[in-house]
């Protein structure tokens, strides 16, 4: 993995270790110096993703097709 990606890929799994693993979730060694952001992850629901994933894809069509329409 490059440099430039390296840090950041390490802040976002120490962030989704704290946030949406289980306390008792041992750490890997690389990760015990990393500080994860204040901010929190609120995990969605089943249906809170789903829903939100459909929303997304939806938004993403009618802009493909407004732009190939163009």
């Amino acid at each position: 993995m490059s440099r430039i990606l390296k840090h950041p890929d390490q802040v976002a799994l120490a962030t989704e270790h704290r946030d949406l693993l289980p306390p008792e979730t041992a750490i890997s060694d690389a990760l015990s110096n990393i500080e994860p952001p204040a901010e929190r992850i609120r995990p969605w629901s089943a249906t809170e993703a789903r829903l939100t994933f459909h929303q997304r894809l939806m938004d993403q069509l009618a802009i493909e097709h407004r732009r190939k329409a163009a």
